[in-house]
């Protein structure tokens, strides 16, 4: 992930974001956003290569210190994307933590005991020398309060520290590096391709340092819950720890988990500024089940066989009892959805094992559904189904996810970000917040899972309400071909970048 930046033409990358910007917005940005993203644009002018390997390293280019009480000025900066460390300075440990997962900053808690301007800048060089992302004589842009003073979310000024006199303004693409730029015929505007061509087999084969903007989320499985293997996620730089609450069997468990994760991090992450470590506690995250559909037990707890073009009967069960069996006449699956039959229609596909096995809905027969196997395999207990129909008539939130994210809104002092898996509309995002803001989770946010296609026909709305999107192209390749998933993702992407 330390090349993930590598090549991009951060000039033409910022100038796209802030027309995009202002189209969408169909008017300017506000002053204040305006100011924080000149950060990333002085940024973008101070940044050369010198020696022309293709990377900024710790020599070259730039340094942002930003001082946020409320982590407003961070996210913004964050959202232009500028090509340079930003070390962000705040008193609040939960706002440096929420800020752990945005791109290209590295929180640093600042002690209470530092007022002074020029101390706060020093507490922030002292700390970015021992990570290795600053070196004497580099060019830092400090953003702060006006008069001396440090918070920059309201009224902020930007202050210019380091080499005198005029600085050459040239990014990386302006030094002898060439764009390339492609305009399909097909499309309704330009399309341009603005990646650098200038790179090398020495650019690739070498290791080289670089700082690292890119944040890495690690799932707590049951294999990594015991505190040496959270140790061990930790030392190898783990931005976000994600707990799937679906796993654990109560709440306790949880509780368990985050309680072993904060141990860790208090005895590894000891304060001291020449860690090559996270001085500050990365965040936590927490997942739900969401409405799930799943087949039910097998009889005898065996698995079923399906063959390619024989006949295999869905039919609605949500009771425990229900197993699903296979005779020499007929095999009936049990699926735990009440109205399989009233939302699929024939020609839908349905899929099980995890996708893994197609089957076609030939007939609905009252309450069950005769479907063809379209390929052959083994069926093994309450393996995930897909049903590829437009939106199914299902609650987003089970009584246990309520309950989940009820504990989530009163442990809203360890859990940072809550992600909502088979999100179909806004309303299911705005579910989810009601639930926390009533539970003391005011300050958690949401992060919307993009799996679905009507996901996809409402992801403006979704976009909207949401604090950030995670993409589930597993589940995506299953309801689209597998050609347009890129073309999703991109889309996706793009919007949220946009978006911030």
């Amino acid at each position: 992930v330390e090349t993930a930046e590598l090549a991009v033409d951060y000039a033409a990358q910022l100038d796209w974001i802030r027309v995009m910007n202002n189209n969408i917005r169909a008017g300017p940005v506000s002053p204040l956003e305006a100011t924080f993203a000149s950060v990333a644009k002085a940024a973008v002018s101070f940044n050369f290569d010198k020696n022309g390997d293709g990377m900024l390293d710790a020599s070259e280019g730039c340094m942002a210190v930003v001082f946020t009480r409320t982590g407003l000025a961070a996210d913004v900066i964050a959202k232009y994307r500028p090509p340079c460390p930003v070390i962000v300075l705040s008193e609040d440990e939960t706002v440096l933590r929420r800020l752990t997962v945005r791109f290209g900053l590295y929180p640093v808690k600042l002690d209470a005991s530092i007022t002074n301007f020029k101390d706060a800048v020093s507490y922030a060089i002292e700390y970015a020398t021992g990570r290795g992302l600053y070196m004497p004589g580099r060019q830092v842009l400090i953003l702060s309060g006006p008069d001396g003073t440090l918070w920059a979310d309201e009224k902020p000024g930007i202050t210019a520290q380091g080499r005198i006199g005029l600085q050459r303004v040239q990014s990386l693409a302006h030094e002898g590096s060439y764009s390339l730029e492609y305009t399909s015929p097909y499309a309704s505007s330009a399309i341009t391709c603005s990646q650098t061509l200038r790179i090398g087999h020495e650019l690739i084969v070498n290791r080289q340092f670089n700082h690292r903007s890119t944040k890495i989320i690690a799932t707590l499985g049951p294999s990594c819950w015991a505190p040496p293997m959270l140790a061990t996620l930790l030392e190898n730089g783990v931005s976000i720890a994600r707990i799937n609450m679906s796993l654990c069997s109560d709440t306790d468990q949880i509780s368990s988990i985050i309680q072993h994760w904060n141990h860790v991090v208090e005895e590894k992450l000891k304060p001291g500024m020449n860690s090559k470590l996270y001085t500050q506690r990365p965040a936590m995250m927490c997942s739900i089940k969401g409405p799930e559909i799943r087949n039910t037990m097998l009889k005898g707890h065996t698995p079923i066989t399906l063959e390619a073009g024989k006949e295999v009967i869905l039919v609605p069960a949500n009771e425990p009892s229900f197993e699903g069996y296979s005779t020499d006449s007929k095999t009936v699956i049990g699926i735990t959805y009440s109205d399989l039959c009233k939302t699929t229609k024939a020609g839908d596909t349905v899929l099980l094992a995890d996708g893994k096995l197609r089957v076609q809905v030939m007939r609905v027969l009252g309450k069950e559904l005769s479907c063809k196997v379209l390929n052959s395999g083994k069926l093994g207990e309450a393996k995930l189904v897909h049903i590829l129909c437009q939106r199914l008539n299902i609650p987003f939130l089970s009584a246990r996810d309520k309950e989940l994210l009820a504990f989530c809104g009163k442990h809203s002092k360890d859990v940072d970000y809550v992600t909502l898996p088979f999100v179909q509309s806004e309303e299911d995002v705005l579910q989810a917040r009601k639930i926390l803001d009533e539970s003391g989770g005011a300050r958690i946010k949401l992060v919307a899972q993009i799996d679905n296609l009507s996901a996809i026909q409402n992801y403006e709305a979704i976009l909207e309400l949401s604090d950030g999107i995670m993409i589930s192209r597993g589940h995506l390749g299953m309801r689209m071909p597998a050609r347009k998933v890129a073309l999703a993702q991109k889309w996706l992407i793009t919007k949220a970048n946009i978006a911030g």
